[in-house]
Formats: structure tokens, C-alpha cells, sequence
């Protein structure tokens, strides 16, 4: 069962609402948590961590997941939409696989 996903709203958000498992949405660094899950329950029960490397936050969400995803396996996704067999931008995603804690 995929638990957490930690990210910025804008990216957490809509995987949390479209994934079958509905996991429980982390923002790191918000400053009013939503009350949905904390950091002590994203790392017993292991989470995955996404940054949009279109994002000026990037630096600011690599950080965080180097900090708090240490035993995390990082991924690279390129996604790629299209509207009416029309291809729209390409963009491409760090990925980081945290395991459930020991």
C-alpha cells in the first residue's frame, strides 16, 4: 500500500486524490499542517517523495528528500500528455522510493 507521498500541494495533491490506495498527503516545510499524516508517521510507514524539476522549489525539495529520505530510491520519470493525439510538454520528475522503517 503506497502510505504517504511528500511533495509541494501542487503535485501532492492530485496524487493523492487519483491513486487507488489514497495516500495521505505531506507538504514539507508547510508552515499549518493539513493534520492528514506527519513526518514521524511518513517515515515509520515510508513514502515517496516527487519533485517537479520544473519547479523553483526544486533545490529547496531535493534537500528535504536528501535529509529525510536517506535509504529512498531515487527515480527519474519523464511524462508526457496528449490532447487530441497532439503531444503537449514534457516533463520530467525526481522520483524517491522510501522504504517503511525498520
Amino acid at each position: 500500500r503506497w502510505a504517504v507521498v511528500a511533495g509541494t500541494t501542487e503535485v501532492g495533491e492530485p496524487m493523492t486524490f487519483y491513486s487507488p490506495d489514497h495516500p495521505a498527503p505531506f507538504t514539507p516545510g508547510e508552515l499549518w499542517s493539513s493534520g492528514l499524516t506527519s513526518l514521524e508517521e511518513a517515515r515509520r510507514l515510508g513514502f515517496i517523495g516527487i519533485c517537479d524539476t520544473t519547479d523553483g522549489r526544486l533545490p529547496v525539495c531535493e534537500a528535504w528528500m536528501s535529509e529525510n529520505g536517506k535509504d529512498a530510491e531515487p527515480l527519474a520519470i519523464t511524462t508526457q500528455r496528449f490532447f487530441h493525439g497532439q503531444p503537449g510538454p514534457a516533463i520530467s520528475w525526481k522520483i524517491y522510493v522510501v522504504p517503511p522503517a525498520k
